[in-house]
């Protein structure tokens, strides 16, 4: 079995392929996208905005390998610029790194929500207050976003005594369903429930928080036309 050396080593070895077969595309002059693309993104928008995108890819370009892999901040700078990543998409207010090139594809209401019988759900507006004794329920993984309204609950000196953290989205709506506490979770994965009363939206006194999907690559990296045409196929897809 490989160790997570050895892991690491065989992402190196597949770029070098990668790599070679794309200097013989590009001196060559063929311009039609091949190879393989490795793509971190977040759970949340692999499940409710990628869909489309790559079935859209697929039709386009159904010999390139696509590898996804979950995306959080940590260590993602390097490896755009090591180039184990090609490209990731990340739900957030901003990028603060001087070597990366991202660009605002939309922007995502972030919603809290309950189960439709919880006490917070009948109130015409949820106080910062009435939230100190909840247990709130927190993404792992989908943490860009995570941390903009944990921000606002420090700021409000608002430290949940009850903490759960599941790395699935899809887990921590399941609990919500099942009244287990509330959470704050982007509009795209649970407008569906909403609409089917599966989840009560909870009127924040803190107003409307919107995060913005970004996609992100690598400043000084040549971009392949396998890359460029991924690219493409997601700007049309998703600006909105």
């Amino acid at each position: 079995m490989l160790t997570e050396a050895g892991h690491r080593l065989t992402g190196y070895a597949q770029k070098i392929l990668d790599i070679t077969e794309e200097t013989k595309t590009e001196v060559a002059n063929i311009k039609k996208p091949r190879g393989s693309l490795t793509i971190r993104m977040p759970e949340t928008i692999g499940v409710y905005e990628m869909v489309p995108v790559i079935k859209r890819f697929r039709t386009s370009f159904p010999d390139i390998r696509l590898k996804f892999i979950s995306c959080d901040h940590k260590g993602l700078e390097e490896d755009l610029r090591k180039g184990l990543t090609d490209i990731a998409f990340l739900l957030t207010e901003s990028i603060q790194a001087k070597d990366l090139n991202a660009t605002i594809l939309k922007f995502e209401q972030l919603v809290m929500v309950a189960h439709p019988e919880h006490p917070l759900a009948n109130k015409t507006v949820v106080r910062n207050r009435d939230l100190k004794n909840e247990t709130y329920l927190l993404s792992k993984v989908d943490c860009s976003y995570r941390r903009t309204y944990q921000q606002i609950l420090d700021k409000e000196k608002i430290h949940p005594r009850k903490l759960i953290e599941i790395n699935s989205v899809a887990a921590i709506k399941t609990c919500v369903m099942e009244g287990v506490g509330v959470a704050i979770l982007p509009n795209a994965s649970v407008n569906r429930d909403i609409t089917k009363g599966r989840l009560a939206p909870l009127e924040w006194e803190e107003g409307s928080i919107e995060v913005a999907l970004m996609m992100i690559w690598y400043k000084h990296r040549w971009l392949s036309p396998t890359l460029k045409a991924f690219m493409n196929v997601t700007k049309k897809i998703l600006c909105t």
